[in-house]
């Protein structure tokens, strides 16, 4: 503390003011000091906390940039995930390369050519995810008939603040938990966002798939419906809000939805101009929940198209060969 007795000594000589203005200095060059520091170690408290920003060439490294905070406590408990401590759910940088593309496109591709830090940082949480939640459910990819999650509830027992169109409607106790922070939050901003359907059995699918068959023949059904095991509702992680129809992509919610629901850890199934690769047609009432971790990563690096994520983890997951994508039970598989 010599330095600063010094300082002090010249201080009472030339007034106080002079004294302030040399203390404020010093300090100012500390704080300088320590973020240099910083910088040189990793990115700074500041810069994480910019971690969700759209833009990859910030000047900051964003290989160890956090999540972006769930705007509630409780929305960050039913939708971020941990990373897993050990590293087990682990992405090799230097052999990115080695990724199968799915259906991403090149520019997806190059994106994460680009920043494979950032990206491998962005995937090890996702990767540390159940299998059902990120499970491949399309036209190509279904669910046995016997599938149905075992922590479905009831949204008008355990959360009555979510208006329902029906009063049975179920999901699984995350994306139940989730939901229902996402509709207070629209709530807050004057959007009410009403389930008009959730967690739909095999039989049922069954049936409403025969149904819109009879009705509008079998080339029209199958662009909007779902063979039985085909649909994402089986899962009971997937919303349809009303009213169900094109028009609700021109409404307030959907504008709500787009702009917000990635942050409570849903993504939009069917978006436009999309109807080839995900061989359904457009639908902005289709959400589906995937958690946080994903939804940012989809969000950051598949052009805010679930599809193509899921295609890619899907692809890369029956990879047995690749080094570069390991899970979190057991290695590369």
């Amino acid at each position: 503390m010599r330095w600063f007795a010094r300082i002090y000594a010249i201080g009472r000589v030339a007034g106080r003011r002079a004294f302030a203005a040399l203390l404020i200095g010093v300090v100012t060059v500390a704080a300088l000091a320590i973020a240099v520091r910083s910088e040189s170690n990793g990115p700074s408290r500041a810069a994480s906390r910019a971690g969700g920003a759209r833009n990859p060439e910030s000047a900051v490294s964003a290989a160890a940039r956090p999540l972006p905070a769930a705007p509630t406590a409780r929305a960050g408990r039913a939708a971020r995930t941990a990373v897993d401590p050990a590293g087990e759910a682990s992405c090799d940088p230097s052999t990115v390369d080695r990724f199968r593309a799915g259906d991403t496109t090149e520019s997806t591709m190059e994106r994460i050519r680009e920043s494979p830090r950032r990206f491998c940082w962005s995937l090890r949480p996702v990767l540390a995810e159940s299998d059902d939640l990120l499970r491949l459910v399309d036209r190509d990819h279904g669910l046995e008939p016997g599938y149905e999650p075992t922590d479905l509830v009831s949204l008008a027992e355990a959360h009555p603040e979510i208006p329902l169109r029906t009063g049975n409607e179920r999901l699984t106790a995350r994306a139940a938990e989730a939901l229902a922070d996402m509709v207070l939050a629209a709530e807050r901003d004057g959007i009410e966002l009403m389930v008009s359907s959730a967690y739909r059995d095999y039989e049922t699918q069954r049936q409403l798939h025969e149904y819109w068959i009879e009705r509008l023949g079998r080339t029209m059904a199958e662009a909007l419906s779902a063979p039985a095991g085909h649909s994402q509702h089986q899962l009971g992680t997937t919303v349809d809000f009303a009213p169900v129809g094109r028009r609700f992509g021109e409404t307030p919610q959907a504008e709500w939805l787009e702009q917000h629901a990635w942050r409570y850890g849903f993504s939009l199934s069917y978006p436009e101009g999309y109807e080839t690769m995900t061989g359904y047609n457009y639908e902005p009432w289709h959400y589906r929940y995937v958690g946080f971790a994903a939804a940012y990563l989809e969000r950051e690096f598949f052009s805010s198209v679930q599809h193509k994520m899921l295609t890619f983890l899907h692809e890369n997951s029956r990879d047995r060969r690749s080094v570069a994508f390991r899970f979190h039970r057991g290695g590369p598989r």
